[in-house]
């Protein structure tokens, strides 16, 4: 194994990742997912169902784009034939999914701090005249509410 052949791979991974996640989640793409997800609702074919699913999961539309970059790329891992390539594609599968969830996160925990920022902001604003107790109640029910709907999105 090569040193060269693991940046391939890395290379290859924020590529896949890259793609699935936008394709998946980013704005640019919403209208693409709204269509198939009334298709896949109104389909009694389960085919069309389980192909047009993947475009609501970045973890399932990974699969298939490592499938077509493993397919045009080629690249190989250990071995020189189809053994190295099929062990690449499950290594691209898995890099590019683990930098999703730590984008994810990143992106999470971004929104969490700013929500805490514009929360202490409205609650210095609105308890003025509350007392110490009540101005505890109302962080952290504000807090645990805006953490819950960032959860929900």
């Amino acid at each position: 194994m090569d040193l060269l052949d693991l940046l391939h791979v890395a290379v290859i991974s924020l590529l896949v990742a890259t793609i699935s996640w936008t394709v998946t989640n980013e704005e640019i793409f919403r209208t693409l997912r709204e269509g198939a997800q009334r298709l896949r609702e109104n389909s009694h074919f389960a085919p069309t169902r389980y192909l047009l699913y993947p475009l609501s999961c970045e973890y399932c539309f990974s699969h298939w784009v490592t499938l077509a970059v493993v397919v045009w790329f080629r690249p190989v891992l250990m071995y020189s034939d189809v053994r190295g390539s099929i062990l690449a594609g499950f290594v691209i599968v898995w890099l590019a999914n683990w930098q999703m969830s730590a984008y994810r996160r990143l992106r999470l925990s971004i929104a969490v701090k700013g929500a805490e920022k514009n929360i202490v902001q409205i609650l210095q604003a609105y308890s003025d005249g509350a007392s110490k107790d009540q101005k505890g109640a109302m962080r952290k029910k504000l807090v645990t509410d805006r953490f819950a709907e960032l959860l929900r999105r």
